[in-house]
């Protein structure tokens, strides 16, 4: 996500400028209110960068945001925030915009799956708990003892 405001001098003519920073804080709050653990849901905000002087009201602000989904219908609530995130600024002048998009579709469990898995375990000796993931294989496998 970048933010884009206008530079000025923070001393001189600080109400000249659009602070993108200030702007980004705002949509860092926003974001983390996509959190939602009880769905399988994770945003956060992990890289910030902005400005580069003291006393220059920063002009330019980024940020990356990790999102980690559980279910399909989840993924399409969280593209849809980042879609009209742009138009819900808080700064007047300030323009944000996204780039990126989830590159992994959620790997939600199927009941016929956990069961072959279970099975597969138990055959071999082992005990399992088997829980959804966002990303990579679609099931994790846990095994006590190794």
């Amino acid at each position: 996500m970048t933010v884009t405001g206008k530079q000025a001098h923070a001393g001189a003519d600080p109400d000249q400028g659009i602070n993108a920073v200030i702007e980004l804080a705002h949509q860092i709050i926003a974001i983390d209110q996509l959190n939602n653990p009880d769905l399988g849901t994770s945003a956060q905000v992990t890289v910030v960068s902005g400005g580069d002087k003291v006393n220059i009201i920063p002009n330019k602000a980024r940020a990356s945001v990790d999102i980690r989904i559980a279910r399909l219908e989840e993924k399409q609530r969280v593209e849809e925030f980042f879609r009209c995130l742009a138009e819900k600024t808080i700064i007047p002048g300030a323009v944000v915009r996204v780039d990126g998009h989830i590159d992994r579709p959620p790997m939600e469990t199927r009941p016929r799956m956990t069961m072959m898995m279970a099975n597969t375990m138990a055959t071999i000796g082992r005990r399992t708990k088997i829980s959804a993931i966002a990303t990579g294989p679609p099931v994790r496998l846990e095994a006590p003892g190794r």
